[in-house]
């Protein structure tokens, strides 16, 4: 966002810089009111083409960079779906490794037993405790 904030206050200072040029050599100028009128439009035509080579710019570093942030986008949800497929896998062969060890070491405890549990010991079940 700034970068865009940047270009836009750039392309306006350009676009005001050129008129204010533009006017002050036209009016400064000693010229009968013929040759006045033609620097003019001259003057309107070149302020124009430059306005239009200029938002040219500014759409071609647009579309670079929403081209790059989509390829980043893309990446990033690449590597999260990794881990977490990664993080499931590992709980997975946890919770097996934990099965194969046998039940008497295993402790369940309640959502509503866990938010309890900084005020008192969680409840084990039967088998816990034997």
């Amino acid at each position: 966002m700034t970068s865009g904030k940047k270009t836009k206050g750039y392309l306006l200072a350009a676009l005001a810089g050129s008129i204010a040029g533009a006017i002050g050599a036209l009016l400064l100028a000693p010229k009968s009111g013929k040759e006045l009128r033609r620097d003019i439009a001259d003057g309107a035509t070149q302020v124009s083409e430059k306005t239009v080579q200029l938002a040219g710019q500014v759409k071609d570093e647009t579309v670079r960079l929403a081209q790059q942030i989509g390829r980043q986008t893309t990446h990033l949800a690449g590597k999260t779906k990794d881990s977490a497929t990664h993080a499931i896998h590992n709980l997975k062969s946890w919770k097996d490794q934990r099965g194969a060890q046998g039940e008497a070491g295993t402790v369940e405890v309640s959502a509503v037993q866990t938010i309890e549990s900084d005020r008192e010991e969680p409840v084990l079940d039967d088998e816990a405790r034997s």
